[in-house]
């Protein structure tokens, strides 16, 4: 009962894709892209593929890094733009179909995970006119990449991808081609936000106020200006912008009320008398004041 060959053959964790870790997957990425690359006259056209409605591959494009295609390309090999071809197919889990005996096959793919081979040239249009009408088809009608994997593939099964112990609800799993999408745009999050900008969270612009009056701390207008005017931070303006503007306006209220409060208990004898003292304590004397006190002092003796 116990047998490994009849429940326990294949641990479910050994076809689990690990992609979270954003620079080692950039970098199967860009192997996968490249092997396929290297077979560019049997990628079929992109009018033969059928990706899925959920992969916009304009939005990959824009969260790859700048040097992700000239990175390791050689000068001749560089090209101006990307296959488009080749990067959707790369990320769906295929790449070059290497044989151990003959090497590279120059005109298959195949996924390393599920060991599925792909002959590219069924699928490429056999004759194409200048307008990019078909005139001759391919054997096949369309190129499905998530569907030519095996049915129990991480890239395309969100059941087998699933992490162990997931707390996430049915239906909410993500295959692996997703869950590379999802980490390729986390990480160009990322990247912008260690180089200063955010598009994730674009900010609103301040609206530019009437300029107002100034106004001295302790009168009644001050106190009774409201926290938020009409040139204050919008909503869309970060939290911390927001509370330390709100903290700076309460404490100078807080501020004007204490002045208020006690300009009630300072009378004009006082004021004379703190005036007269701090003026003698604090101030250092002049040549003048020091002559006309050693005068003063002479006369009264």
């Amino acid at each position: 009962d116990d047998c490994l060959w009849r429940k326990r053959g294949c641990d479910d964790s050994l076809l689990r894709l690990s992609l979270t870790n954003a620079t080692t997957s950039l970098a199967a990425l860009r192997e996968r892209y490249d092997e396929l690359l290297a077979r560019i006259s049997f990628l079929p056209y992109e009018f033969n593929l059928r990706l899925p409605e959920e992969l916009n591959l304009d939005d990959v494009l824009s969260h790859l890094p700048n040097d992700f295609f000239t990175k390791q390309a050689a000068a001749k090999e560089a090209e101006a733009q990307p296959n488009r071809v080749a990067l959707s197919l790369a990320l769906m889990g295929w790449q070059g179909l290497n044989n151990v005996r003959i090497g590279a096959v120059p005109n298959s793919a195949s996924c390393h995970t599920c060991l599925r081979r792909l002959g590219l040239w069924m699928f490429k249009s056999k004759e194409v006119g200048e307008n990019n009408e078909v005139l001759v088809p391919a054997p096949m009608d369309f190129l499905d990449p998530a569907r030519e994997h095996r049915f129990f593939c991480p890239w395309a099964n969100s059941e087998t991808q699933k992490q162990a112990h997931s707390q996430k609800a049915s239906g909410q799993d993500l295959p692996g081609w997703k869950v590379l999408v999802r980490t390729i745009a986390n990480e160009a999050h990322l990247r912008s936000v260690y180089e200063g900008r955010s598009p994730a969270r674009p900010r609103t612009e301040r609206p530019m106020g009437a300029p107002s009056t100034p106004q001295r701390p302790g009168t009644a207008a001050y106190i009774n200006t409201p926290i938020q005017t009409p040139g204050s931070v919008g909503p869309g303006a970060d939290n911390v912008e927001e509370d330390e503007k709100e903290r700076d306006v309460k404490d100078k209220e807080r501020w004007a009320r204490l002045k208020r409060v006690k300009s009630l208990f300072d009378t004009k004898g006082s004021r004379k008398l703190r005036h007269s003292i701090s003026k003698s304590i604090s101030r250092p004397g002049t040549a003048a004041s020091t002559k006309s006190a050693k005068s003063n002092g002479g006369q009264t003796e």
